[in-house]
């Protein structure tokens, strides 16, 4: 199916890792996974995770693994601020807490309203602020030149709740993926 966001429909120079334990979220239009999510960095967060997290005024500053959604997906969907939500993909589930802002709004594709949903990438494991991972949702990949995570944006789910984890464990891997790894 042809990705409406973008002219270029594929990046022939990707160094994709394609295995079984990394599956890759390419049907556009997967009623599974009916959202746009985007990752992004924070001010607070202007280095890597590994220094940032580790730095008291930082990790105060955005101390906690949150998601962005707008006030119309919010409501169509039954999120509450402040709130915990589980973000999935083909490749693994997170937790996030939910916040509500104008900033994530609807898109308007082909005549059909498309959510996007926010999630800050940072948090990890160990540090003083640690959370799920965003790049855990993400299959891994390389842009060629620079040879750094080029897939970070792709399809989701969003649901009110947590997923049976919390604070810094691993992520809930697909069964997919599950399977791959053993």
């Amino acid at each position: 199916m042809k990705n409406p966001l973008y002219g270029q429909q594929t990046d022939p120079a990707a160094a994709k890792k394609e295995r079984p334990e990394n599956p890759y979220a390419q049907e556009v239009g997967d009623p599974r996974y009916p959202y746009v999510l985007t990752t992004y960095r924070l001010t607070e967060h202007h280095t890597a995770g590994g220094m940032t997290r580790t730095l008291s005024h930082l990790a105060e500053l955005q101390p906690e693994f949150f998601t962005e959604v707008s006030p119309e997906l919010a409501e169509e969907i039954g999120l509450k601020h402040g709130d915990l939500a589980t973000i999935s993909t083909p490749r693994a589930s997170v937790e996030a807490r939910v916040l509500i802002t104008r900033r994530m709004r609807p898109m308007w594709i082909d005549g059909r309203r498309v959510h996007q949903v926010g999630l800050p990438y940072h948090w990890g494991y160990k540090g003083l602020s640690k959370g799920d991972i965003a790049n855990d949702l993400l299959a891994i990949s390389e842009e060629p030149n620079v040879r750094i995570m080029e897939s970070k944006a792709l399809v989701c789910n969003i649901e009110p709740g947590e997923n049976g984890h919390r604070n810094g464990n691993l992520g809930r891997r697909s069964e997919k993926v599950k399977a791959a790894l053993g």
